[in-house]
């Protein structure tokens, strides 16, 4: 079908490392491991030869026919303008136009482009909105996930706890003032980092459960007043 498909045409052939998993190198235990190295030659050389475009998506490196003759072109960390972009192709330029991006990315830096279609088509057949807090809202509770049930964890007021006033005061600095209060996050450029092994899970309960949490570019004029 491939070849057939490169007559006269560019390629694409998305996913490879689904079919990869199971013919290839994550698999050992398969009996007929690194059965597509063949076709992957002959489709790649035929390419290579004929001065046809085909074009591979992988989510590591591709199989050996093809990374011994390919050029790799990686996607990214999406950033702010990658989320407009996506959201506006299922929201409409109007209603994506509305939503303030740096306080999504800010929630949630690590969304793919899966995540963001889902939104757009949740509230694509709504008649208005959405606004940027029920986005926010839509991927705490639909598309993000914690280790934590946070119904089965009491709820315990900071300044409850005795004997930890220097711990109280330090999260308070560090921590929560900047997640509660995004004009603040935002007037002083602050990022949150979340570790690679939480890419599905950047929301402030798995952060904040998880003790992950670390921050970068802090302001020159709260250097050691309690900012990290």
């Amino acid at each position: 079908m491939v070849l057939d498909a490169l007559g006269d045409r560019k390629v694409i052939l998305d996913d490879l490392h689904l079919l990869t998993c199971v013919a290839g190198g994550c698999n050992h235990f398969y009996p007929r491991n690194g059965m597509l190295n063949a076709p992957l030659n002959t489709i790649c050389t035929i390419a290579a030869e004929t001065g046809k475009k085909l074009i591979l998506g992988t989510d590591a490196a591709a199989p050996d026919p093809v990374d011994q003759r390919c050029h790799y072109a990686p996607i990214g960390d999406f950033k702010v303008e990658d989320y407009h972009f996506i959201c506006q192709a299922y929201l409409g330029e109007e209603r994506a136009s509305a939503l303030d991006y740096r306080k999504i990315f800010r929630f949630a830096r690590e969304l793919n482009a899966h995540q963001l279609k889902a939104v757009g088509q949740w509230f694509g057949d709504q008649s208005e909105g959405p606004t940027t807090d029920q986005f926010i809202d839509y991927l705490r509770s639909q598309r993000l996930s914690s280790n934590v049930n946070l119904g089965e964890v009491q709820t315990v007021e900071l300044h409850d706890l005795r004997g930890i006033d220097d711990v109280i005061r330090s999260l308070e600095a560090n921590i929560i003032v900047p997640l509660e209060n995004d004009a603040l996050a935002s007037e002083l450029n602050l990022k949150w980092k979340v570790e690679r092994s939480w890419r599905n899970a950047a929301s402030r309960e798995s952060c904040l459960s998880q003790t992950q949490c670390t921050w970068s570019e802090r302001p020159a004029a709260f250097a050691g007043k309690g900012w990290r």
